[in-house]
């Protein structure tokens, strides 16, 4: 979850290059318990701290307690994993 975060700052500091991610999120079944993990590989549009969400340029909206990981290029001259 700490890398996570730091990964949701370094978008957040760096929102307006418009970078291209791949996350990995769950979504929940609506009709029966459960769901599953999709992946995605989108240029991001926002960060919305107060609706705790993600959006794309498809304006795919992703809640960001439902990311698992989230992975780009633009991590790699901030973080060493």
């Amino acid at each position: 979850e700490e890398i996570l975060n730091k990964k949701l700052q370094i978008l957040k500091e760096n929102i307006s290059l418009h970078p291209v991610i791949t996350i990995k999120y769950f979504i929940a079944d609506t009709k029966k318990p459960g769901g599953e993990y999709v992946t995605i590989h989108e240029k991001i549009l926002k960060i919305d701290v107060i609706k705790k969400s993600i959006e794309t340029m498809n304006n795919c909206l992703i809640p960001i307690d439902d990311i698992y990981e989230i992975e780009g290029k633009i991590f790699e001259d901030y973080l060493c994993e």
